[in-house]
């Protein structure tokens, strides 16, 4: 099933992890998608999996803005699809998916647009030894915690507004912190290595630092990113990361650099990975990001965006059918420093702060995981692009 991080096939992990100093977490970074992964056989093992995500999503109608809260309906968030394979003997893996649902808008603040077919996960990985491991192709860039989290196993309906921004029709389209995924290489070791009951875990690559299924890089250089991990008991995890990426922007002739260099550091808590008791179930995770671009080409001042978010929720595992209520508040600033002086507008007043409250609720089966969230977030504005756009989302999802 396509719900893990980044790494490495769970069916190979079965095979080359089998040493109880590396532990079976659920916060290792591989691709979006494994769990529980049968063992792998003498040859190769495959596996293919996805999910699939709907909801309906009402936004308040804006009496001034007239994209803001009048195209409310149904949506197909994801359609995921994807295939596994790991090969015990050699230590090979591989890892494909497909987005059948990705968004394509005709421009900025307009909802028309069509659902595009796109590559997501697209690499292949060597680990000769159990500690260490390298891979190459498309996968999601070792930064921000939030962004490494799959999407089938998120607390609340979608991720934070600095992770995603401010989606189309939800208020004036604003892009996030999200890194998404990045063509490259990457080394770090596949699963946390436990001493005692203190795991730790490392990632470093170096990739286009264009975005996904760009055909070239945008310039010779590289994005350096790399993240360090420290895991607790098996269900705490800290991580910290770097991130250095020199882009290369516009059309030639008239090409910019610019250069984006990010901070981010993260916690996440379940103690239901200890499984003290039914009662003792707690999901809780908080979130910090920076990055900052400096404007290589141009000279103007540099541009600093911050973001920040916590969530909690308490999930009823000793119900016939389990449900976890939760909360998250939520911040991001798209210029907490910078672009005043060259615009004339005070740029730095434009931030966001986002309650969303919400309940998931579970049917597990032996085949396939469904889940039904439901969620409402009350959106706060700066006096300067203060907005009536509260909305309500329900969203039912299937992992198979």
């Amino acid at each position: 099933m396509l719900h893990s991080r980044f790494a490495v096939p769970g069916a190979l992990l079965g095979a080359l992890l089998a040493s109880p100093a590396i532990a079976d977490d659920h916060a290792t970074l591989i691709v979006e998608g494994v769990e529980d992964a049968p063992a792998a056989t003498a040859g190769w093992s495959l596996e293919p999996g996805g999910y699939v995500r709907a909801s309906w999503e009402s936004v308040q109608d804006d009496p001034d803005l007239d994209f803001v809260g009048r195209n409310d309906g149904f949506v197909v968030n994801n359609a995921r699809v994807g295939l596994e394979g790991a090969h015990a003997p050699s230590g090979l893996s591989f890892a494909i998916s497909v987005e059948g649902a990705a968004d394509l808008r005709d421009g900025l603040n307009t909802p028309s647009g069509e659902m595009v077919v796109r590559l997501r996960d697209a690499f292949v990985r060597y680990d000769p030894v159990e500690y260490v491991g390298v891979q190459a192709g498309q996968f999601k860039l070792p930064f921000a915690g939030e962004d490494l989290r799959s999407t089938a196993d998120l607390l609340l309906p979608s991720r934070s507004v600095g992770s995603e921004g401010v989606l189309v029709g939800r208020g004036l389209e604003l892009e996030g912190l999200d890194q998404d995924r990045q063509i490259g290489a990457m080394l770090s070791t596949p699963e946390p290595i436990y001493v005692g009951p203190i795991g730790f875990a490392a990632y470093v690559a170096a990739t286009n630092g264009n975005g996904s299924n760009e055909i070239a890089n945008d310039n010779g250089g590289f994005a350096v990113a790399a993240r360090f991990e420290v895991h607790a008991v098996e269900a705490v995890r800290v991580g910290v990361a770097y991130l250095q990426n020199q882009r290369t922007e516009g059309d030639l002739p008239n090409l910019v650099d610019e250069t984006d260099t990010g901070l981010t550091a993260d916690l996440e808590v379940r103690l239901g990975e200890l499984d003290l008791s039914d009662w003792a179930d707690v999901e809780l995770f908080v979130g910090w990001q920076q990055l900052t671009t400096a404007f290589d080409t141009i000279g103007t001042p540099d541009r600093v965006q911050s973001a920040m978010h916590a969530e909690i929720g308490y999930r009823f595992a000793a119900l016939p059918v389990p449900i976890t209520p939760a909360y998250r508040y939520a911040t991001f600033d798209p210029w907490a420093d910078g672009g005043s002086e060259a615009t004339g507008i005070n740029l730095e007043s434009l931030g966001l702060t986002y309650h969303t409250i919400g309940l998931r609720v579970e049917h597990p089966s032996d085949a396939v995981d469904v889940a039904l969230f439901v969620a409402h977030t009350l959106t706060g504005e700066d006096d300067e692009r203060t907005l009536e756009n509260d909305r309500t989302q329900v969203l039912v999802q299937a992992v198979f």
